[in-house]
């Protein structure tokens, strides 16, 4: 039980990081490129090359503590949750074949993404807050908050890039 606790933080890192990171990142894309695959592809490229570059990231920093805890422990809980939640934020973009309730199909999937993001926050959100004997409310809120912010910025930039390029 030590020993999970030892390694919260690496897994808060990943988690928290990969969602905030690529809703906003799949956001961008999904207006700026409109098209499934090729954000799918993108969003996975991306995804993969962060999680690894997270996880080193994690690595090097438990290298530089004086703590007791294993760099490559912390580096791979890292590096597996934020590869999880990028796994399963792409998820709507590579079974969706077809839009739903009057959406395009690449609104639907950002929609999808969107709420599994907010599913995460909250069975996160739960889990640290028992985990820390805190109230659920504001840490799903603060997140939440974080979160919304985030996508909103990266949906702003890609339209606007969109329609940069297509002027």
């Amino acid at each position: 039980m030590e020993e999970e606790s030892d390694y919260a933080s690496s897994v808060v890192l990943g988690i928290s990081d990969a969602l905030i990171e690529m809703t906003g990142i799949l956001a961008g894309l999904t207006f700026a490129l409109r098209d499934m695959e090729l954000v799918a592809l993108s969003g996975l490229v991306t995804g993969v090359a962060a999680s690894f570059s997270m996880g080193a990231s994690e690595f090097l920093s438990k290298r530089a503590e004086a703590t007791t805890t294993s760099p490559l422990t912390a580096a791979l809980s890292t590096w597996a949750s934020y590869l999880g939640v990028v796994t399963v934020l792409i998820l709507p973009y590579l079974i969706l074949e077809t839009g739903f309730a009057g959406l395009e199909a690449h609104v639907a999937a950002l929609a999808m993404t969107l709420g599994l993001g907010v599913s995460i926050v909250a069975v996160f959100s739960k889990w640290l807050a028992k985990k820390q004997g805190k109230p659920f409310l504001p840490r799903f809120a603060e997140m939440l908050g974080i979160l919304a912010f985030i996508t909103v910025l990266s949906y702003g930039l890609g339209v606007g890039l969109a329609a940069a390029v297509q002027a």
